[in-house]
């Protein structure tokens, strides 16, 4: 990947010069997330210790993975999906590719918030709250089965469901959040952890929103033309094999620029949140748990 990236370098930079959009906003954003990237390491080492190794982890994990999709970003919204650069083998920009490193990002976000929400659900000693939220890490690793579906067949009903496993997780979220909130609490631990919750509530909200209001009635109604012209959808073998080479090569902007708003906020915001929710998990906190209860900041049961 990295002499790669350095043999689209010369291309990317005479892009720039041009000024065309594109390629400012993939410079922009690959900058940042190599920026997130750097960070999350380092954040990993200077924490050791006051933050479980395992969130530590998961962290770096998404990070990375969101620098690496950047890097090669494939637009996923047109037919056939499309790179930005000419790569050899044209691998590297490929839906397979892409669709590796996510499986690994997303099964990692999805676990590292499921843990994280548990744990300052034991902070506020709720008894089956927090049994719940660790549990919400299994619909990810479901919904990345039907992502791979998805994509191999390219029937966009199983990305219907993919997105509607992602706005029910993230909507049980809100819900457990909200009934934590609900209850009394005092301490200063107890009280970083409603400041958690509020947000993790806040965010998620906002986020099953968006999936029920946009992201899920556009696969929907994607799926629902592709019946309406009779679309084939591909067999596993022929749909492994489109994946394994980027289709189509392009830079447009036109076609460009609906897949950029939602990469750069997966990509360039995704690893900021993914590190808040690491660093709520002190090493103080951790100290008020294990005061109040045995299991202290055990590894994740989940995925």
């Amino acid at each position: 990947p990295a002499q790669a990236a350095a043999a689209a370098a010369p291309a990317a930079a005479a892009n720039l010069a041009a000024a065309n959009p594109t390629y400012v906003w993939w410079a922009a954003l690959t900058a940042v997330t190599a920026c997130h990237a750097l960070l999350s390491v380092r954040f990993a080492r200077r924490s050791a210790g006051a933050v479980p190794s395992w969130a530590l982890g998961y962290v770096v994990v998404f990070s990375v993975a969101a620098f690496v999709r950047s890097a090669f970003v494939v637009r996923w919204s047109s037919r056939p999906h499309a790179c930005l650069f000419d790569t050899p083998y044209r691998v590297l920009g490929s839906d397979l590719f892409d669709r590796l490193v996510a499986n690994c990002a997303e099964v990692s976000f999805g676990a590292l918030i499921a843990e994280v929400s548990g744990f300052h659900l034991d902070i506020l000693g709720l008894r089956w709250l927090p049994a719940v939220a660790r549990l919400c890490a299994w619909p990810i690793v479901l919904a990345q089965a039907c992502c791979w579906t998805g994509e191999i067949s390219d029937n966009k009903l199983w990305h219907v469901v993919e997105e509607s496993l992602w706005g029910g997780t993230f909507a049980l979220h809100t819900a457990l959040a909200c009934a934590a909130l609900l209850q009394p609490a005092d301490g200063k631990a107890a009280a970083a952890s409603r400041s958690y919750l509020l947000a993790i509530a806040s965010l998620s909200a906002a986020y099953v929103y968006f999936m029920i209001a946009v992201d899920i009635p556009m696969y929907y109604a994607q799926w629902r033309a592709d019946e309406a012209r009779g679309v084939e959808y591909d067999s596993a073998a022929k749909g492994l094999g489109r994946m394994c080479r980027c289709q189509h090569v392009a830079d447009d902007w036109q076609g460009w620029s609906e897949d950029a708003t939602w990469e750069a906020l997966y990509f360039g915001v995704g690893p900021l949140l993914a590190s808040w929710a690491a660093r709520t998990l002190t090493h103080p906190a951790r100290t008020a748990l294990a005061a109040r209860s045995p299991r202290e900041s055990r590894p994740p049961r989940s995925a």
